[in-house]
């Protein structure tokens, strides 16, 4: 696997995570890394009862569905599946 970096993508407090997903570049170790890192720092994001997030997240801002983000997730990174997450298959450690 390609590891991404992710040191552009660490959460400021109180404050959305400054991120720019394009500039994540796969080197030669895994993408392991990034998207369980992410994945991580969007569950620190809370979410109403209507799915919308009550913070900015990357580029997502508040109020955008999480349906919205976890279909981005799934673009962003082959192989990736929300469900497996949701469900605790899917870690890449």
């Amino acid at each position: 696997m390609n590891e991404v970096s992710v040191a552009a993508c660490t959460p400021k407090e109180n404050g959305p995570m400054p991120c720019d997903p394009a500039a994540m570049k796969p080197s030669s170790k895994g993408v392991a890394l990034g998207v369980d890192l992410l994945w991580a720092a969007l569950g620190d994001i809370p979410v109403n009862d209507d799915g919308e997030l009550e913070a900015d997240f990357l580029h997502f801002i508040a109020g955008d569905d999480q349906v919205e983000v976890w279909h981005w997730f799934e673009a962003k990174f082959p192989g990736f599946s929300v469900g497996d997450r949701m469900s605790g298959k899917g870690s890449a450690s």
